[in-house]
């Protein structure tokens, strides 16, 4: 993609998403632009959050996504949400597709939440199934190198740069665990998802699972709340549990509230959505052809 100067359609929109209803979670921040081309790179914002941005070719609407330096990532949960939820704020539609990079998803809004549907790694050729389906592991010896206690179970999905799942015993308290250093890329490529089973009565909000992410070696030492991961572990617990719908808290120093569903073929991401200061009015006005979803 060859670099060409950014052209915003409107101001930018400051969105926190996978926030509590009570705020008291305060998931992930993005700043949302309405371009009217792409481009390479994205001046680092002010704050050092993540950016999206996104615009329209006749037969789709194209996102982008830059770390808080202002460097291309190539898939992002919470940016594709973000550019959703702003293509949908100014749009009578319910639904509308994005494209990242190559891949499609679905972005919808259902009863107050708003969603990302994703294709299965399970339906996926038998060469990407075998690939992208969570494989149980031996726990690696490595893990004490960055942990204090060996988690009872490892798996792992994707390639060699894709994701290590580490799981700890039903009611772990997640939050105790150090955050790894960047050594951690002696021993893998893979960012770490931790995550542990909740008890019923011990829940802020009614969540059956509880998760942390780590990924050092690609600059993110922790991650607020992940979309991405979510995916992965919606169909990691379904295959050693059974569990179809999840409710997952994020023990991340901000939290996030995220939202699960396997359907069919997909599986389904979802959280509520924030704004943060937006003149919604002034916005809508200035991007209202811009952004009309194109289905």
């Amino acid at each position: 993609m060859n670099a060409a100067p950014t052209s915003h359609l409107s101001s930018p929109w400051d969105l926190q998403l996978f926030v509590s209803d009570d705020a008291k979670v305060k998931g992930n921040r993005c700043i949302v632009h309405a371009l009217s081309h792409p481009t390479a790179e994205m001046p680092p914002d002010k704050h050092m959050t993540t950016q999206c941005g996104f615009w329209h070719k006749p037969q789709a609407t194209l996102v982008q996504c830059w770390t808080n330096a202002g460097l291309p990532i190539n898939c992002c949960g919470h940016g594709l949400l973000a550019c959703g939820y702003r293509l949908l704020h100014s749009s009578l539609e319910n639904s509308v597709i994005l494209n990242m990079n190559g891949s499609t998803v679905n972005c919808l809004r259902s009863k107050g939440l708003y969603w990302l549907v994703f294709s299965r790694f399970s339906d996926a050729s038998s060469t990407k199934t075998s690939l992208n389906k969570a494989q149980t592991i031996p726990v690696p010896d490595w893990t004490l190198n960055h942990f204090s206690n060996k988690p009872e179970q490892a798996a792992i999905v994707g390639p060699d740069n894709g994701y290590i799942i580490l799981r700890w015993p039903k009611g772990y308290p997640l939050e105790s665990l150090p955050v790894p250093a960047i050594t951690v890329q002696k021993d893998t490529n893979r960012a770490l998802i931790v995550t542990a089973a909740s008890h019923k009565n011990a829940t802020r909000f009614d969540e059956n699972i509880t998760f942390r992410y780590f990924a050092p070696q690609y600059g993110v030492a922790e991650d607020a709340a992940t979309g991405s991961a979510m995916r992965v572990l919606a169909e990691y617990w379904q295959q050693v549990c059974g569990i179809e719908d999840l409710i997952a808290y994020q023990c991340s120093p901000a939290g996030g509230l995220l939202f699960s569903q396997l359907k069919a073929g997909n599986v389904m991401v979802g959280g509520h959505i924030k704004e943060n200061n937006n003149d919604s009015r002034t916005t809508k006005k200035a991007d209202s052809n811009a952004t009309k979803p194109r289905q």
